[in-house]
Formats: structure tokens, C-alpha cells, sequence
């Protein structure tokens, strides 16, 4: 329901509640759709001939390098998140979109190790920002397991399409413009199934984990500048490009999850002189 923004008894706007239409088809549903729609679309890669790939200005070995640690990072198995959904009290629905959510991420890791393969660069099994993600997420909750997920997949949006956009090698540019749109298909997903359970923690808890959430995406995207610089430059993008596009995606998630921050000011504002006209003595 539709109510008016009202600041010193004026009403300035109109705060809008979508509600779904008769008939809609439950976000839930739709996106279990949606991931079996495009199950198996990756399969029939089976190898990435990268033999006439040249030394990309002597950055091939600092490329292979950053994708061994993002194909680390893809390779989870969701055991902690499956668990942390059930644990929410998902639906049936949800928990499968989630199911699908994490074999999409394994076939990133698939497409990855067949890239390395490629490059003649070995899968790591371990990497520092691999076990900072893990303590991060040690809670346990769906809200912090999909937010430190969304900091990954944040990041993932610039870094793959730098990718896809500056590498000119026809097979690989494939493997990151696929990659790429599952991860935007994923941000969707978790931009529109995550925010009724953030809205758990209270407008308090809400402002205190987007605070924080907004810091840790802030911080990481300094991070991969820095430890993968060589690979965006082989994509010809420089640290700042690809921590300015970082900012632009957080800015733009950061109001589908937790909503409108200057909206939200406003209603606070409004709230507060509400609140003191009512208090204040007749004349």
C-alpha cells in the first residue's frame, strides 16, 4: 500500500510498496525456473585452445595466476549455505534456485580449469582470500553466507567483463562473456530473494550490515586490484577503472538489498519533525 512522505505536515512524495499482480508467479518459483531453463548450457565445452594466445605483452603468466584464484573461489561445494537456507526456513523453491545457484558457480570452475589447462597453469588449492571468505562467513546464517557471497559476485561482475571485453582471443572471450552473465543472472537472484530476510535484523541491524557490507566490498575491491593488477592489464584496464566500476555495481546492489538510502533519510527525517509537532504545545 502507497502512503505520503511527510515533512513539516507537507506531504513531499508518495513511498511506493509494489505488491504482485493477481496470478504472479512467486520470485522463489520464477527463479527455479529460470535455473533449469539454463542448466547444462555450458557442457558442450569440453576444451579452451589457447595456443595462439602470444604473451599478452608479457602478462600471459600474471592472467593464469588470477584466473588459478578465481577458479578457487567458484569451486565451493554450498554445504554451509544449503545448511544456513534450511536453517532459514526457505522454501522448497528457494533452496533449489540456491542448488542450482552453486552447480552454476562449480561449471565457472570447470570453464576455468579448462583455461589453466590451456595456459599450462596448475588449479590452486588453497589461497589466502579463499580462508578470509570462509572466517567471514563463519556465522553461518543465510543473510551473511549470500552478503559475503555478494561481495565475491560484486567483484566478479568487473573483473569478468574486464575480461570478456579487453583479452582478444576469440575462445577465451567466450568463457568470460558466459561466465559474466551467470554471475549478472546471479546478482539478480540474490538481489531479489535476500531482501525479506535482511529485513530480520531491523532498520538498526539493516543500516550497522550495510554499513559494513558496503566496506567489505570497498576492501576487496582494493585487494584484487592490487594481487591481480597484472591480468586487468592485460585486459587494458588499470587499477582505478577497475575499482571505479566496482564502486558503480556496490552502489547500485547496495539499493536493491537494503533499498534507497536517500529515501530512507528522508523518512527518518520526516519521522523525527512528525514526531516533534506532535509534542509540540498548541498556540
Amino acid at each position: 500500500m502507497d502512503r505520503p512522505l511527510v515533512i513539516d505536515g507537507t506531504a513531499v512524495g508518495i513511498e511506493r510498496r509494489p505488491e504482485p499482480g493477481p496470478g504472479a508467479e512467486h520470485p522463489d518459483t520464477r527463479w527455479r525456473r529460470r535455473f533449469e531453463a539454463g542448466r547444462g548450457r555450458h557442457s558442450g565445452i569440453r576444451a579452451v585452445d589457447v595456443t595462439d594466445l602470444g604473451d599478452l605483452g608479457g602478462r600471459r603468466r600474471a592472467l593464469g595466476r588470477s584466473l588459478a584464484t578465481f577458479q578457487l573461489g567458484e569451486s565451493g561445494t554450498g554445504e554451509h549455505l544449503f545448511g544456513a537456507a534450511v536453517s532459514a526456513g526457505v522454501s522448497d523453491d528457494h533452496l533449489s534456485a540456491l542448488r542450482s545457484f552453486v552447480a552454476e558457480e562449480q561449471e565457472h570452475a570447470r570453464l576455468l580449469a579448462l583455461v589453466l589447462d590451456g595456459l599450462h597453469v596448475a588449479c590452486r588449492v588453497q589461497h589466502w582470500t579463499d580462508r578470509v571468505f570462509v572466517l567471514i562467513r563463519r556465522s553461518r546464517t543465510l543473510r551473511s553466507e549470500v552478503l559475503t557471497l555478494l561481495v565475491a559476485e560484486v567483484i566478479a561482475l568487473s573483473y569478468y567483463g574486464a575480461l570478456r571485453d579487453g583479452v582478444a582471443h576469440p575462445a577465451l572471450r567466450d568463457v568470460f562473456a558466459r561466465i559474466h552473465a551467470d554471475e549478472v543472472g546471479h546478482v539478480d537472484f540474490h538481489a531479489e530473494t535476500l531482501p525479506p530476510y535482511l529485513r530480520r535484523f531491523g532498520r538498526v541491524g539493516q543500516r550497522l550490515v550495510r554499513v559494513l557490507w558496503n566496506t567489505l566490498v570497498a576492501g576487496a575491491a582494493v585487494v584484487v586490484a592490487l594481487d591481480h593488477g597484472g591480468a586487468l592489464a592485460a585486459a587494458g584496464v588499470d587499477r582505478r577503472q577497475f575499482i571505479r566500476s566496482v564502486h558503480r555495481d556496490r552502489r547500485d546492489l547496495e539499493r536493491r538489498l537494503f533499498g534507497d538510502a536517500s529515501a530512507d533519510r528522508v523518512r527518518r527525517r520526516a519521522g523525527r519533525l512528525n514526531s516533534r509537532s506532535r509534542r509540540a504545545p498548541a498556540r
